[in-house]
Protein backbone atom coordinates (compact mmCIF):
# COMPACT_ATOMS: atom_id res chain seq x y z
CA UNK A 1 0.00 0.00 0.00
CA UNK A 2 1.17 3.34 -0.96
CA UNK A 3 0.39 6.55 0.93
CA UNK A 4 2.31 9.23 -0.89
CA UNK A 5 1.15 11.11 -4.06
CA UNK A 6 3.68 10.66 -7.47
CA UNK A 7 4.74 13.33 -9.84
CA UNK A 8 5.99 11.41 -13.02
CA UNK A 9 8.32 14.22 -15.08
CA UNK A 10 8.88 13.28 -19.05
CA UNK A 11 12.03 15.08 -20.08
CA UNK A 12 11.68 13.52 -23.59
CA UNK A 13 8.64 15.36 -24.35
CA UNK A 14 10.27 18.57 -22.76
CA UNK A 15 12.74 18.41 -25.13
CA UNK A 16 10.14 17.43 -28.17
CA UNK A 17 8.18 20.86 -27.70
CA UNK A 18 11.39 22.76 -27.41
CA UNK A 19 12.50 21.56 -30.76
CA UNK A 20 8.92 21.39 -31.96
CA UNK A 21 8.05 24.89 -31.73
CA UNK A 22 12.04 26.10 -32.99
CA UNK A 23 11.32 24.28 -36.05
CA UNK A 24 7.95 26.28 -35.83
CA UNK A 25 9.61 29.90 -36.21
CA UNK A 26 9.16 31.99 -39.23
CA UNK A 27 12.07 33.57 -39.04
CA UNK A 28 15.60 31.71 -39.39
CA UNK A 29 17.68 34.23 -37.80
CA UNK A 30 15.18 33.87 -34.47
CA UNK A 31 16.79 32.30 -31.62
CA UNK A 32 14.82 30.13 -29.64
CA UNK A 33 15.44 30.64 -25.58
CA UNK A 34 13.84 28.61 -22.82
CA UNK A 35 12.21 29.65 -19.88
CA UNK A 36 13.49 27.77 -16.55
CA UNK A 37 12.51 30.13 -13.48
CA UNK A 38 10.44 29.08 -11.03
CA UNK A 39 12.72 25.91 -10.64
CA UNK A 40 11.29 25.09 -14.35
CA UNK A 41 7.94 25.74 -13.29
CA UNK A 42 8.57 23.78 -10.07
CA UNK A 43 9.60 20.19 -12.47
CA UNK A 44 12.88 20.77 -11.74
CA UNK A 45 15.42 23.28 -13.50
CA UNK A 46 18.53 21.81 -13.70
CA UNK A 47 17.20 18.70 -15.12
CA UNK A 48 14.82 20.65 -17.84
CA UNK A 49 18.08 22.74 -19.11
CA UNK A 50 20.15 19.99 -18.55
CA UNK A 51 18.09 18.33 -21.39
CA UNK A 52 17.35 21.52 -23.43
CA UNK A 53 21.22 22.34 -23.66
CA UNK A 54 22.95 19.07 -24.16
CA UNK A 55 19.79 17.43 -26.54
CA UNK A 56 18.12 20.44 -27.87
CA UNK A 57 21.12 23.01 -28.77
CA UNK A 58 19.26 25.75 -26.54
CA UNK A 59 21.89 28.02 -25.48
CA UNK A 60 19.79 30.93 -24.09
CA UNK A 61 17.94 30.41 -20.85
CA UNK A 62 15.47 32.68 -18.75
CA UNK A 63 15.47 32.64 -14.81
CA UNK A 64 13.86 34.98 -12.53
CA UNK A 65 17.06 35.19 -9.71
CA UNK A 66 20.57 35.23 -9.21
CA UNK A 67 20.46 32.04 -7.97
CA UNK A 68 18.22 30.33 -10.27
CA UNK A 69 21.01 31.17 -13.06
CA UNK A 70 23.70 30.23 -10.33
CA UNK A 71 21.87 26.40 -10.24
CA UNK A 72 21.16 26.38 -14.23
CA UNK A 73 25.00 27.18 -14.79
CA UNK A 74 26.05 23.89 -13.44
CA UNK A 75 24.53 22.20 -16.59
CA UNK A 76 24.42 24.97 -19.15
CA UNK A 77 28.65 26.05 -19.12
CA UNK A 78 28.28 28.47 -22.09
CA UNK A 79 24.73 29.83 -22.40
CA UNK A 80 23.34 33.32 -21.61
CA UNK A 81 21.17 33.21 -18.99
CA UNK A 82 19.15 36.05 -18.43
CA UNK A 83 17.90 36.95 -15.27
CA UNK A 84 14.59 38.52 -15.45
CA UNK A 85 13.92 40.26 -12.02
CA UNK A 86 17.47 41.76 -12.54
CA UNK A 87 19.95 42.27 -9.82
CA UNK A 88 19.81 42.44 -6.18
CA UNK A 89 22.26 42.68 -2.92
CA UNK A 90 21.11 39.42 -1.94
CA UNK A 91 22.42 37.57 -5.31
CA UNK A 92 25.11 39.80 -7.03
CA UNK A 93 27.71 37.15 -5.88
CA UNK A 94 25.56 34.58 -8.49
CA UNK A 95 26.15 37.26 -11.35
CA UNK A 96 29.77 37.82 -10.54
CA UNK A 97 30.47 34.02 -10.59
CA UNK A 98 28.63 32.62 -12.84
CA UNK A 99 28.60 35.38 -15.71
CA UNK A 100 24.57 35.78 -15.21
CA UNK A 101 23.13 38.47 -17.60
CA UNK A 102 21.02 40.47 -15.93
CA UNK A 103 17.44 42.07 -17.18
CA UNK A 104 17.65 45.92 -16.01
CA UNK A 105 14.34 47.24 -15.44
CA UNK A 106 14.24 50.83 -13.69
CA UNK A 107 16.65 53.39 -13.43
CA UNK A 108 17.51 52.48 -9.85
CA UNK A 109 18.35 48.71 -10.71
CA UNK A 110 20.39 50.32 -13.79
CA UNK A 111 22.32 52.83 -11.22
CA UNK A 112 22.53 49.58 -8.92
CA UNK A 113 24.09 47.17 -11.77
CA UNK A 114 26.53 50.31 -13.02
CA UNK A 115 27.61 50.82 -9.38
CA UNK A 116 28.53 46.58 -8.80
CA UNK A 117 29.44 45.88 -12.27
CA UNK A 118 30.04 42.23 -11.14
CA UNK A 119 30.80 41.05 -14.65
CA UNK A 120 31.48 42.09 -18.28
CA UNK A 121 28.43 41.40 -19.75
CA UNK A 122 26.32 43.72 -21.93
CA UNK A 123 22.88 43.88 -19.48
CA UNK A 124 19.70 44.08 -20.95
CA UNK A 125 16.91 46.37 -20.67
CA UNK A 126 13.00 45.90 -20.08
CA UNK A 127 10.93 48.29 -21.63
CA UNK A 128 7.26 48.89 -20.87
CA UNK A 129 4.55 48.82 -23.49
CA UNK A 130 1.37 48.32 -21.87
CA UNK A 131 1.45 45.13 -19.49
CA UNK A 132 1.88 48.22 -16.95
CA UNK A 133 4.36 46.37 -15.10
CA UNK A 134 8.30 46.27 -14.93
CA UNK A 135 10.07 48.53 -17.28
CA UNK A 136 11.41 51.73 -18.62
CA UNK A 137 8.50 54.01 -19.55
CA UNK A 138 8.84 56.52 -22.71
CA UNK A 139 10.64 59.14 -20.41
CA UNK A 140 13.05 56.79 -18.93
CA UNK A 141 14.35 55.78 -21.99
CA UNK A 142 14.39 59.62 -23.14
CA UNK A 143 16.69 60.57 -19.93
CA UNK A 144 19.02 58.19 -20.98
CA UNK A 145 22.61 59.09 -23.06
CA UNK A 146 23.42 57.81 -26.05
CA UNK A 147 26.63 55.82 -24.35
CA UNK A 148 24.04 54.51 -21.21
CA UNK A 149 21.40 53.17 -24.25
CA UNK A 150 24.48 51.17 -26.37
CA UNK A 151 25.62 49.59 -23.11
CA UNK A 152 22.56 47.25 -23.68
CA UNK A 153 22.59 44.01 -25.40
CA UNK A 154 19.11 42.99 -25.56
CA UNK A 155 15.47 44.81 -25.07
CA UNK A 156 12.92 42.98 -24.31
CA UNK A 157 9.19 43.37 -23.48
CA UNK A 158 6.16 41.30 -22.85
CA UNK A 159 2.81 40.99 -24.36
CA UNK A 160 -0.41 41.64 -22.04
CA UNK A 161 -2.99 39.43 -23.86
CA UNK A 162 -0.93 37.36 -26.42
CA UNK A 163 -3.60 34.31 -25.18
CA UNK A 164 -6.10 36.59 -26.84
CA UNK A 165 -4.62 36.75 -30.51
CA UNK A 166 -7.47 39.25 -31.76
CA UNK A 167 -7.20 41.47 -28.97
CA UNK A 168 -6.20 44.83 -29.63
CA UNK A 169 -3.63 45.07 -27.24
CA UNK A 170 -1.41 42.89 -29.16
CA UNK A 171 -1.27 45.60 -31.90
CA UNK A 172 -0.95 48.44 -29.51
CA UNK A 173 2.26 46.76 -27.74
CA UNK A 174 3.89 46.47 -31.05
CA UNK A 175 3.34 49.22 -31.96
CA UNK A 176 5.14 50.62 -29.01
CA UNK A 177 7.67 48.36 -28.65
CA UNK A 178 8.86 49.30 -32.42
CA UNK A 179 8.72 52.70 -31.05
CA UNK A 180 10.67 52.13 -28.16
CA UNK A 181 13.44 49.76 -29.57
CA UNK A 182 14.21 52.43 -31.92
CA UNK A 183 16.16 54.39 -29.15
CA UNK A 184 18.52 51.16 -29.09
CA UNK A 185 19.58 50.55 -32.89
CA UNK A 186 22.56 47.97 -31.91
CA UNK A 187 20.55 46.13 -29.44
CA UNK A 188 18.54 42.67 -30.42
CA UNK A 189 14.99 42.43 -29.33
CA UNK A 190 12.77 40.20 -27.54
CA UNK A 191 8.96 40.71 -27.44
CA UNK A 192 7.56 37.08 -27.40
CA UNK A 193 6.89 34.28 -24.85
CA UNK A 194 4.91 31.34 -25.99
CA UNK A 195 1.49 32.67 -26.62
CA UNK A 196 3.45 35.59 -28.41
CA UNK A 197 5.18 33.28 -30.48
CA UNK A 198 1.94 32.56 -31.89
CA UNK A 199 1.15 35.62 -33.06
CA UNK A 200 3.42 35.41 -35.95
CA UNK A 201 6.49 36.29 -37.67
CA UNK A 202 5.92 39.71 -36.66
CA UNK A 203 6.34 39.44 -32.87
CA UNK A 204 9.05 37.03 -32.79
CA UNK A 205 12.45 39.30 -33.90
CA UNK A 206 15.47 38.06 -32.40
CA UNK A 207 14.72 35.97 -29.29
CA UNK A 208 11.61 34.06 -28.22
CA UNK A 209 10.96 33.08 -24.89
CA UNK A 210 9.58 29.63 -24.71
CA UNK A 211 8.00 28.57 -21.39
CA UNK A 212 4.70 27.93 -21.01
CA UNK A 213 4.58 25.27 -24.11
CA UNK A 214 7.75 23.37 -22.82
CA UNK A 215 5.78 22.14 -20.34
CA UNK A 216 2.93 20.55 -22.11
CA UNK A 217 0.97 23.94 -21.58
CA UNK A 218 -1.53 25.38 -24.70
CA UNK A 219 -1.99 29.26 -23.95
CA UNK A 220 -4.02 29.82 -27.02
CA UNK A 221 -6.86 27.66 -27.80
CA UNK A 222 -7.31 26.72 -31.27
CA UNK A 223 -3.86 27.07 -32.23
CA UNK A 224 -3.00 24.82 -34.55
CA UNK A 225 0.59 23.55 -32.88
CA UNK A 226 -0.08 21.89 -29.83
CA UNK A 227 2.46 21.09 -26.74
CA UNK A 228 2.86 17.63 -25.57
CA UNK A 229 1.40 17.35 -21.95
CA UNK A 230 4.80 16.50 -19.80
CA UNK A 231 3.41 15.58 -16.44
CA UNK A 232 1.16 12.63 -15.22
CA UNK A 233 -0.21 13.15 -11.30
CA UNK A 234 -1.40 10.43 -9.72
CA UNK A 235 -2.61 9.74 -6.20
CA UNK A 236 -3.29 6.28 -3.83
CA UNK A 237 -6.72 5.51 -2.86
CA UNK A 238 -6.28 5.01 1.25
CA UNK A 239 -9.93 3.74 1.66
CA UNK A 240 -13.63 3.27 0.06
CA UNK A 241 -16.86 3.49 1.88
CA UNK A 242 -20.26 3.54 1.72
CA UNK A 243 -22.54 6.57 2.08
CA UNK A 244 -25.93 7.12 2.63
CA UNK A 245 -28.31 9.86 2.58
CA UNK A 246 -28.31 12.42 4.79
CA UNK A 247 -24.20 11.82 5.17
CA UNK A 248 -22.17 15.16 5.01
CA UNK A 249 -18.79 14.83 3.51
CA UNK A 250 -15.72 16.53 4.33
CA UNK A 251 -15.35 19.96 6.33
CA UNK A 252 -17.95 22.21 6.66
CA UNK A 253 -20.53 19.69 5.78
CA UNK A 254 -20.38 21.07 2.74
CA UNK A 255 -21.79 17.80 0.33
CA UNK A 256 -24.80 16.59 1.81
CA UNK A 257 -25.36 12.62 0.12
CA UNK A 258 -28.97 12.55 -1.38
CA UNK A 259 -28.91 8.72 -2.41
CA UNK A 260 -26.63 5.11 -1.47
CA UNK A 261 -23.48 5.14 -2.86
CA UNK A 262 -19.66 4.94 -2.40
CA UNK A 263 -16.73 7.74 -2.42
CA UNK A 264 -12.86 6.99 -2.49
CA UNK A 265 -10.23 8.99 0.07
CA UNK A 266 -7.62 10.30 -1.96
CA UNK A 267 -3.67 10.86 -0.37
CA UNK A 268 -3.63 14.34 -2.33
CA UNK A 269 -4.43 17.48 -0.94
CA UNK A 270 -3.92 21.30 -1.08
CA UNK A 271 -0.50 20.93 1.02
CA UNK A 272 0.50 18.89 -2.25
CA UNK A 273 -0.81 22.17 -3.94
CA UNK A 274 -4.31 20.70 -5.08
CA UNK A 275 -6.59 24.07 -5.19
CA UNK A 276 -9.45 24.09 -3.17
CA UNK A 277 -11.09 25.49 -5.83
CA UNK A 278 -10.89 22.33 -7.72
CA UNK A 279 -14.25 21.03 -5.56
CA UNK A 280 -16.79 21.56 -7.09
CA UNK A 281 -15.90 20.82 -10.61
CA UNK A 282 -12.66 18.58 -10.68
CA UNK A 283 -12.67 15.13 -11.02
CA UNK A 284 -10.43 12.82 -10.76
CA UNK A 285 -10.05 9.15 -12.87
CA UNK A 286 -9.75 5.81 -13.18
CA UNK A 287 -7.76 3.83 -16.25
CA UNK A 288 -8.94 0.35 -17.19
CA UNK A 289 -7.79 -0.80 -20.84
CA UNK A 290 -7.04 2.42 -22.21
CA UNK A 291 -10.76 3.84 -21.15
CA UNK A 292 -10.76 6.35 -18.56
CA UNK A 293 -13.59 6.79 -15.78
CA UNK A 294 -14.18 9.83 -14.40
CA UNK A 295 -14.85 10.15 -10.67
CA UNK A 296 -16.58 13.66 -9.34
CA UNK A 297 -15.10 15.55 -6.73
CA UNK A 298 -17.40 15.64 -3.42
CA UNK A 299 -16.28 17.80 -0.14
CA UNK A 300 -14.49 20.36 0.16
CA UNK A 301 -10.56 19.74 -0.63
CA UNK A 302 -7.93 19.13 2.73
CA UNK A 303 -4.67 19.74 3.04
CA UNK A 304 -3.82 15.71 2.81
CA UNK A 305 -7.29 14.27 1.02
CA UNK A 306 -9.94 14.87 -1.22
CA UNK A 307 -12.92 12.96 -1.54
CA UNK A 308 -14.90 11.99 -4.32
CA UNK A 309 -17.70 9.82 -5.67
CA UNK A 310 -16.70 6.51 -7.17
CA UNK A 311 -20.64 4.84 -7.67
CA UNK A 312 -20.33 4.64 -11.40
CA UNK A 313 -17.11 3.64 -11.59
CA UNK A 314 -17.29 -0.08 -12.52
CA UNK A 315 -17.19 -2.48 -9.61
CA UNK A 316 -14.11 -4.58 -11.56
CA UNK A 317 -11.90 -1.51 -11.98
CA UNK A 318 -12.70 0.55 -8.43
CA UNK A 319 -11.56 -3.15 -6.53
CA UNK A 320 -7.91 -3.39 -8.49
CA UNK A 321 -7.56 0.16 -8.91
CA UNK A 322 -4.63 1.19 -6.37
CA UNK A 323 -4.30 4.54 -7.52
CA UNK A 324 -6.11 7.26 -9.37
CA UNK A 325 -5.16 9.62 -11.57
CA UNK A 326 -5.03 13.67 -11.46
CA UNK A 327 -3.54 14.65 -14.46
CA UNK A 328 -2.47 12.83 -17.75
CA UNK A 329 -2.40 13.07 -21.47
CA UNK A 330 -6.30 12.92 -21.40
CA UNK A 331 -7.04 15.43 -18.38
CA UNK A 332 -4.34 17.81 -19.31
CA UNK A 333 -2.98 20.52 -16.34
CA UNK A 334 -4.88 23.31 -18.79
CA UNK A 335 -8.24 20.81 -18.15
CA UNK A 336 -7.23 20.84 -14.11
CA UNK A 337 -7.36 24.50 -14.03
CA UNK A 338 -9.92 25.31 -16.38
CA UNK A 339 -12.09 23.12 -13.69
CA UNK A 340 -10.01 25.09 -10.79
CA UNK A 341 -10.92 28.51 -11.90
CA UNK A 342 -6.89 29.25 -12.93
CA UNK A 343 -4.83 28.19 -15.70
CA UNK A 344 -2.35 25.73 -16.17
CA UNK A 345 0.93 27.36 -15.19
CA UNK A 346 -0.55 27.96 -11.78
CA UNK A 347 -1.48 24.33 -11.40
CA UNK A 348 2.08 23.09 -12.88
CA UNK A 349 3.85 25.87 -10.38
CA UNK A 350 1.66 24.88 -7.72
CA UNK A 351 2.08 20.87 -7.97
CA UNK A 352 5.64 21.06 -9.19
CA UNK A 353 6.68 22.63 -5.57
CA UNK A 354 4.49 19.99 -3.95
CA UNK A 355 7.48 18.14 -1.24
CA UNK A 356 5.60 15.58 -0.53
CA UNK A 357 5.67 13.89 -4.74
CA UNK A 358 7.27 10.70 -4.97
CA UNK A 359 9.09 12.87 -8.15
CA UNK A 360 10.49 10.59 -11.00
CA UNK A 361 11.64 11.53 -14.45
CA UNK A 362 11.64 9.45 -17.27
CA UNK A 363 11.07 9.08 -20.77
CA UNK A 364 7.75 7.65 -21.09
CA UNK A 365 4.59 7.20 -18.75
Amino acid sequence: MFVRPRLDINLSRILENYICFSNAKTNPDTQMGAVVKDNAYGLGDQAVADILYNQGGCRIFFVAHGFEGHRVRSVAPHADIYVLQGPGKEDIKYFAEDNLIPVIASPAQLSFWNREKPNRQKPAIQIETGLNRLGFRLCDIEALSEPERNQFGLVLSHLACADEPAHIMNQKQLDMFQKLTSFFPKAQLSLSASDGFMLGAAYQFDIVRLGAVLYGLNPVPGFSLKSRNVIQVTAPILQIADVYPGDCIGYGADHIVDKPGKIAIVSIGYGDGVFRSFYPKGKVWFESDGQMFGAPMIGRVSMDNLICDVSQIPTDILNKSQYVTLINDYYTADDFGADAGTIGYEVISALGHGIRFIRTYSSKF
